[in-house]
């Protein structure tokens, strides 16, 4: 059985609470400070958000009914696996090139994206044109579950490989 789940890598929430705690501040004393209460306000709500993202976590894994794709509470979804056409295995995702940014971005043309940080992953191909581009940090482990449930699966693993 495959499960796993994902988070946003540490470096990037840093980067993100300090931008959110620090650019307010810096904007109100570079102003002269008068804005100083409110930056301070929004800095606060905006630190929180991020905090709130930390929480953040995509589960992908092998179910009876198909592969189920989640980032709980936005978005859930199984693919049947009657309804995948092939999967590839993805050597490496660069979140803002391949993705368009970190999480669940919607590509356009049915093409959806659950990437949580840069590495390894899956492409799924559905009968119906859709594209799922998918971030694993085993994706030869999800691959090997998606064949052995009948999916196609173009390149590693190989068959039989363990």
């Amino acid at each position: 059985m495959f499960d796993e789940k994902q988070r946003l890598p540490l470096t990037l929430v840093a980067a993100l609470l300090a931008l959110t705690l620090g650019l307010p501040l810096l904007v109100a004393l570079l102003a002269g400070g008068a804005d100083f209460p409110e930056a301070l306000l929004g800095s606060g709500a905006g630190a929180v958000v991020v905090v709130l993202l930390c929480g953040l976590r995509a589960r992908v894994r092998i179910v009876e009914e198909g592969l189920r794709l989640s980032l709980p509470p936005f978005y859930r979804k199984v693919l049947p696996y009657a309804g995948i056409a092939h999967a590839r295995a993805v050597e490496r995702i660069n979140p803002l090139r391949d993705a368009g940014g970190w999480g669940l971005r919607w590509r356009g043309g049915g093409n959806l994206a659950l990437v949580m940080r840069s590495g390894p992953g899956v492409r799924i191909a559905t009968a119906s044109g859709a594209s799922y581009l998918i971030g694993a940090s085993d994706p030869r482990g999800l691959l090997k579950a998606l064949r052995a449930r009948g999916v196609e699966v173009h390149g590693d693993p190989a068959p039989g490989a363990d």
